[in-house]
């Protein structure tokens, strides 16, 4: 009996060990590294056009005086147009940026046309838009189109692209990344004698963003 009292009173004091235990504090310890800097990276193309012409300058004009770019002079121009005629320019599309990006959409914009805004003639501004077929492609090689269609529908806002090529980022000091995409804008053989004369001028616009998977 005695003995069983005797282990009774050390369960107790091992109990009241353990619970006082509960509020002790233990020894602890931290460590950090140096401060941490996070850069956005950054989605920026630029464009030029090809076929070994001066940088910049548009890709398609009527003379040489239109294609003309400073003291810089034009090599290729397209001659004055009428229905049935097509005519091919490329454009050189480089990654400035530093992400890896996938060109997705095509727009475009008619600026003037007889040399004034294009809503002061919006008949004259929709005929000619919707007479004219625009097909983008990649230079090197024709199956991959990224847009066929009307100007007109490229006038409303960004296109998605059929196709969606890759452009790696830009590392300095190499050249930046590039791919050359070809423009081929055809007049149609439907497009009446209100397009007689008239001279628009209109704008491309090539729309970049990142990809999923940066490299």
């Amino acid at each position: 009996m005695k003995r069983k009292l005797f282990l009774a009173a050390i369960l107790i004091l091992v109990l009241a060990a353990l619970a006082g235990g509960a509020t002790m504090a233990w020894f602890t310890s931290a460590a950090s590294n140096a401060p941490n800097t996070f850069t956005a990276g950054t989605v920026s193309i630029a464009a030029d056009r090809g076929l070994g012409e001066p940088l910049p300058g548009p890709m398609f004009y009527t003379t040489l005086a239109e294609g003309q770019v400073g003291p810089l002079p034009a090599f290729n121009p397209t001659g004055p147009w009428f229905p049935g005629m097509a005519v091919t320019r490329n454009l050189e599309v480089r990654n400035i940026g530093t992400l890896q990006v996938r060109l997705h959409q095509v727009s475009a914009a008619i600026y003037s046309i007889n040399g004034l805004p294009p809503d002061l003639n919006p008949a004259l501004a929709a005929a000619f838009a919707a007479n004219m077929n625009v097909k983008v492609r990649m230079a090197a090689n024709p199956l991959q189109v990224l847009y066929n269609g009307s100007l007109a529908a490229l006038l409303t806002g960004p296109q998605a692209c059929i196709f969606e090529p890759v452009i790696a980022p830009w590392i300095p000091p190499a050249w930046p990344p590039m791919q050359q995409l070809a423009f081929e804008v055809t007049m149609s053989t439907a497009a009446g004698n209100i397009l007689q004369g008239v001279v628009p001028v209109v704008e491309f616009f090539v729309h970049a963003e990142q990809t999923a998977n940066n490299p």
